[in-house]
């Protein structure tokens, strides 16, 4: 409460000016009106093209998003802009669907928001479900439900919906770019023919409109000089998409090695959509601050249409010293799963993302190719998020991982994690092999705590005794052995375990460089091994006895007795013997 009228303080002294531009018949009072200031303020922002600001004001102004759809709103367009997840897209969206109070936008535009954020994820009867719920039909929302009927699959409903929409949406040309990109992947029926057909009649209507229908069409096209003839007017006016590229190439509207050249140079000219590092904001941005991004479908599609050495020779050289990216998109749904980034045709770094989600489940980096390190997010059993990090020893042995504030060490030769495999992206070509990875979930096993615990040699911690010190634990196939606790310039302490359990701890108390201390450890603990780390709690102390001096005499000891009792005592003239004994009770 105090940060809402903090901050309303700020945006009325703040915003003054602006909001003598911004008066209505009937103007919001009160915290309805702060927002709308703020909304009018981002909207500004964003019609400048200040995408930054806009999201920052708006994070600010999520105090009040209770009063406002339209901010929550505006901040899941700033987001979905700026290529934040899309989780955090879907949760402003649906703040703003939940809110329900709007001024500038309304309920619709935030289903439509968030029915393209559920397809993207692939939650796509999720998706149908958000458009039966909005107010009112539209283009927009036939287009989404086109875009998911197939995915589910309910092929009928998507025959019927483009019908529907081809005939009430004759100029929008959405809906045709929809059915020629469906209709490309397989061989279409009967009444999918009659739905291409109506198609076509209507291309000539909306090539102004959307040009790259020309060479989408190319498949549907049985005269084949119509066809080459679309293709050269598209480009002849302007058209440079890169994935036209094989459609000019196979009707002979330009030569192979134009076609390479055109496939690689286009690459610096697509957008960056990228899939960002484990713990970093997203990839964003053109090939200005970007490095080239080539679609490993289109390049494929483009090396088996080359039929002469000349430009295949010209191919494998443009490949052998490629530096950019390389993007996969396994499901042909628009969202690469994986990203693969080359310098001089040398793989950098593996990313992979596949659920669409925008955070990542892989990032591996290379080191002169071969994998060195990777990261890769393991759901925990509470559900939250985390990240082991993996270092090859040589891939695929792993020498040592960190997971959960713990370091974890192998034995050469002992644990493998294979999450790539690698195949030559081209064959047949007259240059060095160009290796492309691929995910490999047969060798790759599901990594938790238990799997790095039950493989490692050693686990290192933080020592939750001694401040600064790291504690190193000895295990055998997932049972401790021993531990020892350490500073850099000398050894604390050390523990003797059996059967998984802590038995007796040598210990330094004075850090003098001597072990003056013994404790011994009750026997009821935890069993040796299971789902949690073994030593994973605190042990029970079942006494200590204590040499100050080094004459090998214990001259004091406690003992830990039941209900937080301990007895101290003490040898009172160094014989051996403890002949004076204090019980405190409830320390």
């Amino acid at each position: 409460m105090l940060r809402r009228v903090l901050l309303s303080l700020l945006c009325t002294a703040s915003l003054a000016a602006a909001a003598a531009q911004d008066v209505y018949d009937d103007a919001p009072t009160g915290d309805a009106a702060i927002a709308e200031r703020y909304a009018a303020w981002a909207q500004r922002a964003v019609d400048k093209g200040r995408w930054a600001e806009a999201e920052a004001a708006l994070e600010r102004a999520q105090d009040f998003a209770d009063v406002s759809s339209d901010l929550s709103y505006l901040l899941a367009m700033v987001r979905r802009h700026e290529n934040r997840s899309p989780g955090a897209v879907l949760e402003a969206a649906r703040r703003a669907i939940t809110a329900n109070r709007w001024v500038r936008y309304n309920g619709d535009a935030a289903r439509l928001l968030e029915t393209e954020i559920l397809i993207q994820l692939r939650l796509y009867k999720e998706a149908l479900r958000s458009l039966d719920k909005m107010a009112n039909a539209s283009a927009d929302a036939a287009c989404l439900r086109l875009q998911a009927l197939p995915a589910l699959p309910d092929l009928p409903a998507f025959r019927v919906t483009m019908t529907q929409t081809l005939d009430r949406y004759p100029r929008d040309p959405r809906p045709v770019r929809i059915l020629f990109i469906y209709a490309a992947k397989k061989l279409p029926e009967v009444n999918e023919q009659k739905l291409i057909d109506t198609a076509l009649r209507q291309l000539p209507l909306l090539l102004e409109t959307d040009p790259d229908l020309a060479w989408l069409a190319v498949p549907f096209i049985r005269d084949t000089a119509e066809a080459r003839r679309l293709v050269a007017t598209y480009r002849a006016s302007g058209g440079s998409e890169p994935a036209a590229i094989p459609a000019a190439l196979n009707l002979g509207v330009i030569d192979e090695e134009a076609a390479v050249e055109e496939l690689f140079r286009g690459a610096a000219v697509l957008p960056v959509t990228g899939i960002a590092p484990l713990s970093a904001a997203p990839v964003t941005g053109t090939s200005a601050s970007a490095p080239p991004v080539l679609d490993k479908a289109l390049m494929l599609s483009v090396w088996r249409l080359l039929r002469h050495d000349a430009g295949r020779e010209r191919f494998t050289r443009n490949l052998s010293s490629f530096s950019g990216v390389i993007s996969e998109d396994r499901d042909e749904d628009g969202y690469p799963e994986s990203r693969t980034r080359y310098e001089a045709g040398q793989i950098r770094e593996y990313r992979y993302d596949p659920n669409q989600s925008g955070l990542l489940e892989w990032r591996i980096g290379f080191i002169a190719g071969e994998p060195a390190e990777g990261y890769f997010a393991l759901q925990q059993d509470n559900g939250d998020r985390a990240v082991a990090q993996i270092t090859w020893e040589r891939y695929p042995w792993v020498g040592n991982a960190a997971f959960d504030g713990l370091d974890f060490r192998f034995k050469p030769l002992d644990f493998s994690v294979t999450p790539l495999r690698f195949t030559e992206l081209v064959e047949g070509g007259t240059a060095e092999a160009f290796l492309y990875p691929a995910g490999d979930s047969r060798g790759f096993p599901r990594l938790t705590r238990r799997t790095l615990m039950s493989f490692a040699a050693v686990i290192e911690r933080p020592s939750a005794e001694f401040e600064g010190a790291i504690e190193q634990i000895e295990l055998n196939r997932g049972i401790p052995l021993s531990a020892a606790e350490y500073l850099p310039w000398m050894t604390l302490s050390v523990t003797e375990y059996q059967s998984g359990r802590p038995v007796l701890q040598r210990i330094d108390l004075d850090r003098d460089g001597r072990m003056e201390t013994v404790r011994r450890f009750r026997r009821d603990g935890p069993p040796a091994s299971g789902d949690e780390y073994p030593f994973e709690y605190v042990p029970v102390w079942e006494s200590s006895e204590s040499d100050w001096d080094g004459d090998g005499v214990y001259e004091t000891g406690e003992e830990y007795l039941p209900n937080r009792t301990v007895a101290r005592s003490w040898d009172m003239n160094n014989d051996g013997i403890k002949e004076f004994t204090v019980i405190n009770s409830g320390e």
